[in-house]
């Protein structure tokens, strides 16, 4: 389960940035994704959306902008 909110990021220590990280672990380590590997994974998702799946990128609105959890453009 993921938390999400409309805008704004989590921090990883929060209660809802804590269990994204775990549920991104909990995806990617049965995978073969090692420990280190998902750090990593999971260092990008800090800086691209402060573990919020459902953050726009720049934290606005726009179809062309990138979105979620990689903020991929």
């Amino acid at each position: 389960m993921f938390y999400a909110k409309p805008s704004g990021t989590y921090a990883y220590n929060s209660t809802e940035g804590t269990a994204n990280i775990k549920a991104v672990y909990d995806y990617l380590f049965p995978l073969g994704y090692t420990k280190n590997c998902i750090i990593g994974i999971l260092g990008n998702v800090a800086g691209e959306s402060g573990f919020n799946p459902w953050l726009w990128e720049n934290n606005v609105y726009n179809p062309s902008y990138g979105y979620g959890l990689f903020q991929f453009t």
